[in-house]
């Protein structure tokens, strides 16, 4: 039978003794981010997993994460739970998911079950600043400066519609439900049955003979269109990553974490981006 790797094993291998092991897991301010990050790969490495009962009782932990959705779409995303609870899991966190945020009571119910951290994901319904809570905060898909967050990158999604456009005008035709509402502000709006521009469809079907489809990961390829995916999966990931790196007190990261959407031919072919291409 196969022993469990322990807290000794952890500390062997990353070098600590076992006190600082405890504390990097359960995100103590005082060790320093390059000790907490050699513990954190070192227990990844080993596979070692933390006991969260053991660790509320000693540490007040409860292994919960908040997951707070101003919006079911595109939140509720096969893709983009994948991404969140592959990285909380190493961590020995379980997903706790509120819809509705910002709105009521919902921050100080969060703080009455005692979640170790909050993914706040929309902006919907933004507060000019941060709920009053002193609970580790994220943002996705929206900035609330100071706290750190996770967003598409606009300039870059602008410039890989251009790659797809060819050098033709775009002109967009957005829904109620846009993925990228950004582009409002710099795409004009197009008119049905305009000749000589590349159509870019945001919260509407494609219609016509060809364009750009903004999408979700789960949405099957409309033939002779490109496709602009809003990136589901990574945004899961890098919120998780950022959530844990702000529990183990970690400040070398951004504010802000932008991410490129991805852009795929009509033949379901991936479109590298080449900056100043």
């Amino acid at each position: 039978m196969t022993l469990r790797p322990t807290m000794e094993d952890v500390a062997r291998l990353a070098g600590v003794n076992k006190a600082t092991v405890s504390r990097a897991l359960r995100g103590d301010h005082r060790i320093s981010p390059a000790t907490s990050e050699k513990v954190w790969r070192a227990a990844k490495d080993l596979g070692y997993r933390l006991d969260r009962t053991a660790s509320s009782l000693s540490g007040g932990r409860t292994g919960l994460a908040a997951v707070v959705l101003e919006d079911l779409y595109p939140w509720l995303s096969p893709a983009f739970f994948s991404g969140l609870s592959r990285v909380l899991s190493r961590a020995s966190l379980d997903i706790l998911l509120k819809t509705g945020g910002g709105k009521g009571d919902i921050f100080p119910s969060l703080a009455a079950r005692k979640v170790d951290c909050i993914l706040w994901a929309g902006g919907a319904s933004l507060s000019p600043e941060p709920p009053g809570i002193d609970i580790p905060l994220v943002t996705l898909g929206f900035s609330l400066p100071p706290l750190p967050s996770v967003r598409v990158i606009e300039e870059e999604t602008l410039l890989r519609l251009r790659k797809a456009a060819g050098g033709g005008e775009l002109r967009l035709f957005s829904g109620p439900r846009p993925l990228f509402p950004f582009l409002s502000r710099f795409i004009p709006g197009g008119t049905p049955g305009e000749r000589g521009v590349f159509s870019v469809f945001d919260g509407l079907p494609p219609r016509g003979a060809g364009g750009c489809h903004c999408t979700t990961p789960e949405m099957p390829q409309h033939a002779g269109f490109f496709r602009l995916e809003w990136p589901a999966s990574e945004m899961g990931a890098l919120g998780g990553r950022r959530v844990l790196n702000v529990l183990s007190g970690s400040r070398t990261l951004p504010e802000v974490i932008w991410l490129p959407p991805l852009l795929k031919a009509p033949g379901g072919e991936i479109i590298p981006y080449v900056k100043g291409g």
